[in-house]
């Protein structure tokens, strides 16, 4: 289904959604792009549920992304936030989202007060970041294939 019509059942089930790595390449990645969240920005529903944009993912494979969404993101009225889109352990941690307090209900005040303010650590290279998911897909490949993913210890 398309982005507004997602965002839609979020705001129904009383969510809220962020859009991440927007513009995002690499992989076959397929992202979000900016007509498909000014669309359902403007929509008066899909609008309540989609309070920020993934402005810095630490784990980028194609570092300008982050860069366009954050320009992308600088025109609109909305929270920027950042994360490590950690797929390895190794990864934890190389972006956050910083803001005025602790709980999940003042992050969500800080959402929607726009607030928030990305934090980055660590990146790694293009190369690593690929190198590290190809070795763990081929890993997980062969452990279906041989069925190791299936027993219990």
């Amino acid at each position: 289904i398309c982005l507004s019509e997602t965002l839609i059942r979020v705001h129904e089930q009383g969510g809220v959604a962020i859009a991440a790595h927007p513009m995002a390449g690499g992989m076959g990645m397929k992202s979000l792009k900016p007509h498909s969240i000014l669309k359902a920005l403007m929509h008066p529903v899909a609008s309540k549920a989609l309070i920020g944009i993934e402005t810095y993912n630490g784990t980028a494979i194609d570092r300008m992304s982050n860069h366009y969404a954050r320009i992308f993101a600088n025109t609109l009225d909305i929270a920027h936030t950042g994360s490590s889109d950690a797929h390895i352990i190794d990864t934890i941690g190389f972006g956050a989202t910083e803001f005025p307090g602790t709980t999940a209900i003042e992050l969500l005040n800080a959402l929607h007060e726009r607030t928030t303010r990305v934090r980055k650590m660590n990146e790694w290279s293009a190369f690593r970041v690929m190198s590290s998911w190809g070795f763990r897909y081929l890993e997980g490949m062969f452990m279906r294939l041989t069925g190791l993913a299936y027993q219990k210890a």
